[in-house]
């Protein structure tokens, strides 16, 4: 069963977050970190360890729904995507 969200909303201060950036993909979040809307709310990743968006295609934002997958294939394509969402980034995201 998840922990409800007012129960995460302040990270313990004591533990690391570590957010590593996945070549042509998603910022992998990792540890307890609190993730804010455009007006300053608390928002649920649903997991301890999510992806955030770097590509702006997502339709979960600000999480990774792996759409950079689908644009990195997408015909007309030319592989010279300045985002670097040509190439693979491994995360399953």
């Amino acid at each position: 069963m998840r922990e409800p969200l007012h129960a995460r909303a302040v990270p313990d201060q004591g533990a690391a977050v570590v957010i590593t950036p996945c070549p042509g993909g998603p910022l992998l979040v990792r540890g307890p970190a609190l993730v804010l809307d455009a007006a300053g709310r608390p928002v649920d990743p649903g997991r301890a360890t999510f992806a955030l968006c770097r590509c702006g295609a997502t339709r979960t934002a600000p999480f990774c729904d792996g759409t950079h997958k689908l644009r990195r294939s997408a015909p007309g394509r030319d592989g010279d995507d300045p985002g670097g969402a040509d190439q693979d980034d491994g995360a399953g995201a």
